[in-house]
């Protein structure tokens, strides 16, 4: 074993504290930064290390006194085992161990949820292709558990063996927004709404074992977490290529970081704010997808994690809606990619899924680009297109091939007149990389789009990726990429003709599988992306616009009409480049057309509604029935009710057409609890109510609070508060005394459903008041009795009296006079004595024998008050 010494000095890179014990350089260079930071731990723990000869290994753990084995991958030698640092050391001075890295504590990657589907056009994918939904797969959330019986996500959770104990508000949302069936309301209805959901603890940042995706069918997993900024290339990042290497279709999909403005401490980015401050060295993986946040206006949220990655590639590779956070970001790209395999799925049948580098090509060739032309460490390749990236799979604008050393891949394109942009995208699963690798890429491939007729080539988009601050923010530029395992190449007004894709390589030395996708856009095209035909607005609250145009006229005149051709103008020089608008949507209750007119042209939108918001409540919740109602919306006069069962996935309409706005159910015949309602205009429904449980409102049979009280010694106060007045001929306050039942109030056909009443006429000691509602059936409704206690003056009272001996009473004292209450048992013994000091005051009788007592208030020595006090 080489001796160790003390000695402030640099680690490939990375400083370390001038107490801690440094490992000689051959050492140095098979450590992590985040095992640099534990070494001076000499407590047991676990670490993750690369050794091919486990067998070796445990023959060396069990010598050392090491616990054995936990886990191992043979195709990559990861190794998971528990020790301290200093029995680790000699095994990688022997090179029994060559390449040591230290788990980190996960955190989830979200603020304040909020969601919005039309920034990522999901709006536009599920009102024209709703079959399209993620059913039969599988998506796992790498984190606690989401809550089970949320109405979004009700009857689609698969429980496993990876599933976390604990459960999380962060789960639960990620789920929604990934595969929200939007039961709850309209905002919670995700990417892919008929997917099954399952979730795998994070206590571990290793992927699952290749035998676990197998065996609960798992096709994406959404990884919605971070630790640090980490850039190197680390024991987790290879263990995340090598999964997808093992199981070729499985997408992992990574959020960024919520660490925009970080400044890495450590690699080539070190010092540089605002750059390479992506969550984890996970996240340097190549095969994977991660995933920045915009808001719904397309910018980069400050949060937003930036690349590039450790060695230059660019990272996020995408971005998505994420107004306050890169987890919800990643949960919506993951819902995309199930729905890019669905649709597979439909055409290839459901045990066939495509190669997770097709997906990954398709999402990336899909997005929007933002910002200057080409990809950025920001943004990556854009903003992920939901209903782009479905018609390139839908439409088989994609290829699949294998590249063999020293030949080439060729893909034959006709490109027509009038085609705006031309873009495709390569992508490979590339080999796990030896970690510490200064560069990642294994097999370098490359990308060129060439003009058939003039031999003219068209090379892919590069960045720099000089560690310079001002070289980081460079527009991209054309040139040949020997970093990324991703290339785009794009053409802006594409001449007429034949064109070639070619895929090659000059180093490569073994086969390589790789997809290819691409798109033509068509110029002079206007598409309205939101609202659809099933975007129902609320009136009166801000809403987003959204589009796209490939013309070349800079702005429109935008416009809203309600019928009978009446226009209304929005916007006079809307700039189109925006693609998305802020519009104050009018507060009215009707079918509405937007408009844009772009130079000749005229687009007009699908018919949408626009609503009023619409609140359900419970009238009544009596033993055999029940009454749901919600507020009238002028001029709505049609409404559809929707229910949701306990063994449903999805809200279903149970009544199509009602022309009231309350309605009864008998609970044999309606046994399900959750409802919402809709108003319909012109036969089209507007925006649903929230779902609600009509057993949870507060409500009883017709009466939804009755209260007595004292506010004062002259008079009651009583108080009663109906959940409806539907079918309420009469409501009697009624006073339960000694000699009988007296009426204190009655109303004849009630016009409200709060009341007030005083009863100045006390009697010492108990009153007893209740509700009784009388309904034009002849049906008698009552209250639970309320109870008021009057103590007149110069009196007292106490209760409850016989008391249990784990209680207490109240004494009252109408006076409130100076004196004392004593406590004594049936020989005269004091037990308890304390001041009366407030009304009503509470006497604690807890450790008392059962039995009788006396209760004793004296004042200025002179008793005034006894009782007999009977404990049990």
């Amino acid at each position: 074993m080489r001796k160790f010494y003390l000695l402030l000095t640099t680690l490939s890179g990375w400083l370390l504290p001038a107490s801690a014990q440094v490992p000689g350089p051959a050492i140095s260079q098979r450590l992590s930064p985040s095992a640099v930071k534990k070494i001076t731990d000499n407590q047991a723990s676990t670490w993750w290390v690369v050794c091919k000869d486990t067998s070796l290994l445990s023959k060396h753990l069990i010598k050392i006194g090491a616990d054995p084995v936990s886990r191992h991958d043979a195709r990559t030698g990861l190794t998971v085992i528990r020790a301290s640092w200093e029995k680790i050391v000699p095994l990688v001075d022997s090179g029994v161990i060559s390449y040591v890295d230290k788990p980190r504590i996960p955190k989830e990657e979200v603020t304040i949820p909020t969601f919005d589907a039309s920034a990522n056009q999901l709006n536009t994918l599920h009102h024209l292709l709703p079959s399209i939904d993620g059913r039969n797969l599988v998506l796992s959330l790498k984190e606690r558990r989401p809550d089970t019986t949320d109405p979004d996500l009700r009857g689609r959770y698969l429980s496993t063996s990876l599933t976390d104990a604990d459960g999380s508000a962060h789960a639960t949302i990620m789920a929604t927004m990934a595969a929200g069936a939007g039961n709850s309301h309209v905002t919670g209805k995700g990417a892919a709404p008929g997917t099954t959901i399952s979730s795998a603890s994070f206590s571990s940042l290793l992927p699952e074992t290749d035998a676990d995706y197998l065996r609960y069918k798992i096709s994406v997993q959404n990884h919605s977490y971070g630790t640090g900024i980490e850039n190197y290339y680390g024991a987790d990042a290879l263990a995340y290529d090598a999964s997808v290497i093992a199981k070729p279709d499985l997408v992992h999909v990574f959020s960024a970081g919520n660490n925009g403005s970080g400044n890495p401490e450590n690699g080539p980015y070190a010092g540089i704010p605002g750059f390479a401050n992506l969550t984890g060295s996970f996240k340097m993986a190549k095969n994977i997808l991660t995933v920045g946040a915009i808001d719904s206006f397309y910018n980069i949220a400050p949060l937003s994690s930036r690349g590039p990655a450790y060695d230059g590639r660019l990272k996020p590779e995408l971005v998505a809606y994420g107004q306050d956070g890169s987890s919800g970001a990643s949960a919506i790209v993951s819902g995309i990619a199930l729905l890019l395999q669905h649709c597979w799925q439909m055409k290839e049948g459901s045990n066939s899924l495509p190669p997770a580098s097709l997906v990954k090509a398709i999402l990336i060739n899909a997005a929007d680009d933002l910002g200057n032309e080409g990809p950025d460490h920001a943004s990556g390749y854009g903003n992920a297109n939901a209903i782009k990236a479905v018609l390139t799979m839908n439409n088989k604008r994609f290829f699949t091939g294998t590249l063999q050393p020293g030949t080439s891949q060729v893909v034959h394109l006709t490109i027509g007149p009038g085609i705006r942009q031309l873009k495709a995208s390569l992508c490979w699963t590339d080999p796990p990389a030896v970690p510490n690798s200064a560069k990642a890429l294994v097999n370098n491939l490359d990308l060129q789009l060439v003009q058939t007729n003039t031999g003219k080539i068209i090379y892919p988009w590069v960045l720099s990726a000089a560690a310079q601050a001002d070289s980081l923010q460079k527009p991209a530029r054309r040139g040949i990429d020997t970093l990324n395992n991703t290339e785009q190449v794009s053409i802006t007004d594409p001449a007429p003709g034949d064109y070639q894709l070619v895929v090659h390589s000059s180093s490569l030395h073994e086969a390589q599988a790789f997809s290819l996708a691409w798109q033509a856009d068509t110029a002079g095209r206007f598409n309205w992306y939101a609202p659809t035909g099933s975007d129902p607005l609320r009136g009166g609250v801000p809403s987003v616009i959204r589009w796209s145009s490939s013309f070349n006229i800079p702005t429109g005149k935008l416009e809203y009409s309600t019928g009978n051709n009446q226009w209304v103008l929005i916007e006079e020089a809307l700039s189109l480049g925006r693609n998305c608008y802020r519009w104050d949507v009018p507060d009215i209750n009707a079918a509405v057309r937007l408009r844009i007119t772009v130079g000749n042209d005229v687009i007009h939108s699908d018919e949408f509604i626009v609503s009023s918001r619409i609140t359900g409540y419970t009238g009544f919740n009596c033993p055999d029935s029940f009454l749901i109602g919600w507020n009238k919306v002028a001029p709505v006069t049609k409404w559809a009710i929707l229910s949701l069962g306990e063994n449903d996935q999805h809200l279903h309409t149970i009544i199509p057409s009602l022309s009231d706005t309350v309605a009864i159910f008998q609970k044999g015949a309606f046994p399900q609890r959750l409802y919402a309602i809709a108003p319909l205009i012109g036969g089209k429904p507007g925006q649903q109510s929230f779902l609600f449980d009509y057993s949870m409102q507060g409500v009883d049979c017709y009466i939804k609070s009755f209260l007595a009280s004292l506010p004062d010694p002259t008079a009651a106060s009583i108080r009663a508060e109906l959940g409806t007045l539907h079918q309420v001929k009469r409501i009697v306050l009624e006073k339960i005394t000694p000699k009988g039942i007296l009426a204190l109030q009655v109303i004849d056909a009630p016009s409200q459903q709060g009341f007030n009443w005083k009863d100045p006429d006390l009697g010492q000691g108990e009153n007893t008041y209740r509700l009784k509602i009388e309904l034009g059936s002849g049906q008698l409704v009552y209250s639970q009795p309320e109870k008021v206690w009057v103590v007149k003056k110069g009196h007292y009272l106490v209760w409850p009296n016989p008391v249990s001996a784990a209680s207490g009473v109240w004494v009252y004292d109408a006076d409130l006079s100076e004196a004392v209450i004593q406590l004594y048992n049936v020989n005269g013994q004091l037990l308890q004595q304390q001041a009366l000091v407030s009304y009503p005051q509470w006497l604690s009788v807890a450790g008392l024998k059962n039995g009788l007592h006396y209760l004793v208030i004296r004042q200025a020595g002179k008793r005034v008050y006894q009782i007999a006090i009977l404990v049990r």
